[in-house]
Protein backbone atom coordinates (compact mmCIF):
# COMPACT_ATOMS: atom_id res chain seq x y z
CA UNK A 1 0.00 0.00 0.00
CA UNK A 2 1.10 3.55 -0.58
CA UNK A 3 1.58 6.27 2.02
CA UNK A 4 -1.66 7.93 0.85
CA UNK A 5 -3.67 4.77 1.53
CA UNK A 6 -2.02 4.29 4.91
CA UNK A 7 -2.78 7.88 5.94
CA UNK A 8 -6.28 8.17 4.41
CA UNK A 9 -8.06 4.81 4.39
CA UNK A 10 -9.10 3.04 7.57
CA UNK A 11 -7.53 -0.45 7.88
CA UNK A 12 -10.99 -2.07 7.94
CA UNK A 13 -11.77 -0.47 4.56
CA UNK A 14 -8.42 -1.59 3.16
CA UNK A 15 -9.21 -5.15 4.18
CA UNK A 16 -12.72 -4.87 2.73
CA UNK A 17 -11.39 -3.77 -0.68
CA UNK A 18 -8.79 -6.58 -0.76
CA UNK A 19 -11.58 -9.04 0.09
CA UNK A 20 -13.78 -7.73 -2.74
CA UNK A 21 -10.96 -8.40 -5.21
CA UNK A 22 -10.27 -11.85 -3.73
CA UNK A 23 -13.97 -12.75 -3.82
CA UNK A 24 -14.28 -11.69 -7.45
CA UNK A 25 -11.17 -13.68 -8.35
CA UNK A 26 -12.48 -16.81 -6.60
CA UNK A 27 -16.00 -16.53 -8.00
CA UNK A 28 -14.76 -16.74 -11.58
CA UNK A 29 -17.83 -14.62 -12.39
CA UNK A 30 -15.63 -12.49 -14.62
CA UNK A 31 -11.96 -12.54 -15.57
CA UNK A 32 -10.01 -10.20 -13.32
CA UNK A 33 -8.46 -7.15 -14.98
CA UNK A 34 -5.06 -5.93 -13.78
CA UNK A 35 -6.74 -2.68 -12.62
CA UNK A 36 -9.56 -2.64 -10.08
CA UNK A 37 -11.21 0.72 -9.35
CA UNK A 38 -13.15 1.54 -6.20
CA UNK A 39 -15.15 4.75 -5.77
CA UNK A 40 -15.99 5.41 -2.14
CA UNK A 41 -18.54 7.99 -1.08
CA UNK A 42 -20.83 8.90 1.76
CA UNK A 43 -24.57 9.25 1.49
CA UNK A 44 -26.28 10.15 4.75
CA UNK A 45 -25.17 7.38 7.10
CA UNK A 46 -24.31 4.97 4.28
CA UNK A 47 -20.93 4.16 2.83
CA UNK A 48 -21.25 3.37 -0.87
CA UNK A 49 -18.47 1.51 -2.65
CA UNK A 50 -18.62 1.16 -6.42
CA UNK A 51 -16.28 -1.57 -7.69
CA UNK A 52 -15.40 -1.28 -11.38
CA UNK A 53 -13.08 -2.81 -13.92
CA UNK A 54 -12.89 -2.00 -17.63
CA UNK A 55 -11.84 -5.22 -19.42
CA UNK A 56 -13.92 -7.28 -19.22
CA UNK A 57 -16.50 -4.81 -18.02
CA UNK A 58 -17.63 -5.28 -14.43
CA UNK A 59 -19.47 -3.09 -11.97
CA UNK A 60 -20.92 -3.80 -8.54
CA UNK A 61 -22.21 -1.41 -5.90
CA UNK A 62 -21.97 -2.17 -2.20
CA UNK A 63 -23.90 -0.25 0.48
CA UNK A 64 -22.98 -0.33 4.14
CA UNK A 65 -25.36 1.21 6.68
CA UNK A 66 -23.95 3.37 9.46
CA UNK A 67 -20.44 3.18 7.99
CA UNK A 68 -20.17 6.65 6.48
CA UNK A 69 -17.77 7.69 9.24
CA UNK A 70 -15.10 5.42 7.69
CA UNK A 71 -14.41 8.01 4.96
CA UNK A 72 -14.14 11.76 5.36
CA UNK A 73 -14.39 12.58 1.65
CA UNK A 74 -15.12 10.91 -1.67
CA UNK A 75 -12.18 8.73 -2.70
CA UNK A 76 -11.09 6.76 -5.72
CA UNK A 77 -8.81 3.81 -4.95
CA UNK A 78 -6.93 1.63 -7.42
CA UNK A 79 -5.69 -1.89 -6.87
CA UNK A 80 -3.13 -2.85 -9.50
CA UNK A 81 -2.10 -6.46 -10.09
CA UNK A 82 1.58 -6.60 -11.06
CA UNK A 83 1.67 -10.44 -11.19
CA UNK A 84 4.25 -10.87 -8.40
CA UNK A 85 2.56 -8.34 -6.11
CA UNK A 86 -0.50 -6.10 -5.83
CA UNK A 87 -0.55 -2.46 -4.83
CA UNK A 88 -3.34 -0.28 -3.45
CA UNK A 89 -3.13 3.46 -4.12
CA UNK A 90 -5.26 6.57 -4.23
CA UNK A 91 -6.12 7.80 -7.73
CA UNK A 92 -4.23 11.04 -7.16
CA UNK A 93 -1.05 9.07 -6.38
CA UNK A 94 -1.08 7.54 -9.87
Amino acid sequence: MTRGIKETLDISLQMMLWKMVDDLKQSKEVELDYLQVFKLRRSNEELIIEHIQEVPEYKKIYRFNKSSNLVEEDLKVFIIDENDYNIMLLAEEN
